[in-house]
């Protein structure tokens, strides 16, 4: 009889044993579906932080880029004004050596009825 009180014990022991290991693995699953729902909840505010912070990069490069074209044609236009006032001198320029020459200033000099004295006539050189 003793032989059986203790296997009925055994039986009952091992039957508690299987109830709070089948209440642990319940509350394991809940556990986990828990964390399951709060996971995608930060993957949701991951992926929105990222693709707010690719549309902003995205934005700022493009505007970089915007400015970039206008400074170019401000520069294009600059060079343009430079090359027109270049051309502007070097015209200038030429006139000055045409009105300069002294056959043209003698020319002026006899019209306005000056006599050319040789002696009084020096060249002046750059």
């Amino acid at each position: 009889m003793a032989e059986a009180q203790k296997i009925s014990d055994y039986n009952d022991q091992r039957k508690q044993t299987i109830k709070v290991i089948t209440n642990t693995s319940a509350v394991k699953s809940s556990m986990k579906k828990n964390k399951n729902k709060k996971t995608p909840l930060m993957y949701k505010i991951t992926y929105a932080v990222l693709s707010c912070l690719t549309l902003c990069s995205i934005l700022g490069v493009i505007n970089i880029e915007n400015k970039i074209t206008s400074l170019s044609t401000q520069i294009v236009e600059i060079q343009q004004e430079n090359k027109k006032k270049e051309q502007h001198v070097d015209e200038l320029n030429q006139e000055k050596t045409e009105l300069s020459r002294a056959q043209r200033i003698m020319q002026i000099a006899k019209d306005a009825g000056l006599q050319v004295n040789d002696n009084n006539i020096k060249k002046v050189g750059k």
